[in-house]
């Protein structure tokens, strides 16, 4: 596969096969974060990101959770991620 393919392919929305449970991992993350709760919001942030890691989206909630939780780092990494992603669309 060359470059120009794989860079199409950046920043993309989930494929429909998963597109459904991609946005459940980021409702479920919502919900854990309203309702106090940053260690399940957190995990289900970091399954969206690695269930569809050209997604945008995942990142942007990882980094919400990240920064409610108080990791700085991860937060910042996922800002830059998702800012990377959405370079491609």
């Amino acid at each position: 596969v060359g470059t120009g393919v794989r860079r199409s392919r950046r920043g993309e929305t989930p494929p429909l096969k998963i597109a459904w449970l991609h946005e459940l991992l980021l409702c479920r993350a919502r919900l854990h974060l309203d309702g106090g709760n940053t260690d399940l919001a957190l995990e289900d942030a970091r399954r969206a990101t690695r269930l569809c890691c050209r997604a945008a989206s995942g990142y942007g909630m990882l980094a919400e959770v990240a920064d409610a939780a108080g990791n700085v780092e991860l937060a910042k990494w996922a800002r830059q991620e998702k800012r990377w992603l959405q370079s491609f669309a």
